[in-house]
C-alpha cells in the first residue's frame, strides 16, 4: 500500500517536473529527515504552500497526489524508508522528495 502512494505521486511527477525548475540532484541523498520528521501532513503541506508554490499549485489540482503524501506522513519510519529506497532512483521521485524534503526542514513552523 505505501509504495502505491508514492507511485501515485511518481506518476504526476512529470507535470510536476515542469513546475519545479530546481537544481540538479545529488548522487546519494540523504533523506533522514524526511523520513524520520514528526510532522503531519497538514504541516508539511503548509510548508510547501509557502516554499513552493508552484508545486503547492500543483498539489492543490491534484487531491489524489494530497492523498498520496497524507499516507506517506501517516506511514511508520520504516515504512517511509522503505517507500523511498525503492523509488529513490526514479528522476520523477527525485523531484518529488526535494520538494518534501525541504518541507520537512521548515514544517515545525506550521
Amino acid at each position: 500500500m505505501a509504495r502505491l502512494s508514492l507511485m501515485g505521486l511518481v506518476v504526476a511527477a512529470g507535470a510536476l517536473t515542469v513546475v519545479l525548475a530546481q537544481g540538479s540532484a545529488s548522487a546519494d541523498p540523504d533523506y533522514s529527515a524526511l523520513i524520520n520528521t514528526d510532522c503531519s501532513y497538514e504541516q508539511v503541506i503548509s510548508a510547501v504552500r509557502v516554499q513552493n508554490p508552484a508545486a503547492a499549485a500543483f498539489l492543490d489540482s491534484r487531491p489524489d497526489q494530497q492523498d498520496a503524501f497524507r499516507t506517506y506522513f501517516a506511514q511508520s519510519h520504516a515504512s517511509r524508508a522503505n517507500i523511498i529506497e525503492m523509488n529513490k532512483t526514479n528522476p520523477a521521485a527525485q523531484q518529488i522528495l526535494d520538494v518534501a524534503q525541504g518541507a520537512v526542514a521548515a514544517c515545525h513552523n506550521y
